[in-house]
């Protein structure tokens, strides 16, 4: 269940959040979601619940996700409903940041780059500890993307949705 949409028409910049565990931002063929609690299979079917609604022009899109928690590997429904959600949409990249730094989260960056070029499929993905090289990996498949990501980490450095404890 979704806490909030607003979609500013204006604009075509919308905001929606997710059970307070993820919030998300869409402009401009760019879709960004902030994780601050690791993704539950409901959390995933609300959040693609509200892409379906955003989402019904087929103009490709490009995604990074942003995960703010230590990261715990998502039971098996979890997971495929985050599977399915990459050949739902028209993704054109995938951007997976996660910014924690030493061993243990180098270890995490590296299991789920290996996961998610053994998932196949034909949507490029790749683990980032930096937001600039994310965004600039996401800039040379849709020009003009830069700016928006960097005002979607902006709001979400910014939002009053915080990290809590489970």
């Amino acid at each position: 269940m979704a806490c909030l949409l607003n979609i500013n028409t204006r604009t075509s910049n919308v905001y929606f959040c997710v059970e307070n565990r993820a919030e998300s931002w869409v402009e401009s063929g760019c879709a960004f979601v902030r994780w601050v609690q690791p993704p539950t299979a409901d959390a995933v079917r609300s959040l693609n619940d509200q892409f379906d609604a955003v989402f019904s022009d087929p103009e490709p899109i490009v995604y990074m996700a942003r995960v703010e928690s230590t990261p715990r590997f998502p039971d098996q429904e979890t997971r495929r409903l985050m599977a399915e959600s990459v050949t739902r949409y028209p993704f054109l990249r995938i951007a997976v940041l996660f910014e924690e730094q030493g061993f243990v989260a180098s270890i995490i960056r590296s299991v789920n780059t290996a996961i998610m070029q053994l998932s196949g499929g034909s949507v490029p993905q790749r683990m980032f500890s930096k937001p600039e090289l994310a965004i600039a990996w996401l800039e040379e498949a849709r020009a003009g993307s830069g700016s928006v990501f960097r005002e979607f980490l902006r709001r979400a450095d910014e939002s009053a949705l915080q990290p809590r404890k489970e």
